[in-house]
């Protein structure tokens, strides 16, 4: 849980803050971090799910022989898509009329997508952990 900022960047920087430790998590294999981290669960997940969700991402990894780069030293792609946009790590949308937003985030070198929600109550932002999803 984090306080709301009424700047909407100050609230985008604490939820990268978030999303930095989870991704570092992964890369480390620490799967257990990750839910200990999160405020709650969304898409079904729940703390029983955590050796399933490890599970699947060793042995996505393994197929590919690849492993989840730390946040910071993670190689970001230099690519420009025919519209002439560029390729973003991050991606986020803020739901119709309320403080709420959704927060992606690519784990590189995978093709794997740690899924955020921030929900806004009571002045706090609770950090709900909606997927990790394979692109």
């Amino acid at each position: 849980m984090f306080k709301y900022s009424e700047i909407r960047e100050e609230n985008e920087k604490m939820a990268r803050e978030y999303d930095k430790k989870i991704v570092d998590m992964l890369a480390a294999g620490d799967y257990e971090g990750v839910f200990s981290i999160v405020d709650d669960f969304d898409n079904g997940w729940a703390k029983e799910n955590l050796n399933e969700l490890a599970e699947t991402m060793e042995m996505d990894m393994k197929d590919n022989d690849i492993r989840i780069s730390p946040y910071d030293i993670a190689e970001i792609p230099d690519i420009t898509y025919k519209d002439g946009s560029k390729y973003e790590r991050e991606l986020i949308l803020y739901y119709e009329e309320s403080y709420d937003f959704h927060y992606d985030c690519d784990l590189l070198p995978t093709d794997l997508t740690l899924m955020l929600d921030f929900i806004y109550s009571n002045g706090m932002y609770k950090v709900v952990f909606y997927d990790i999803h394979q692109m």
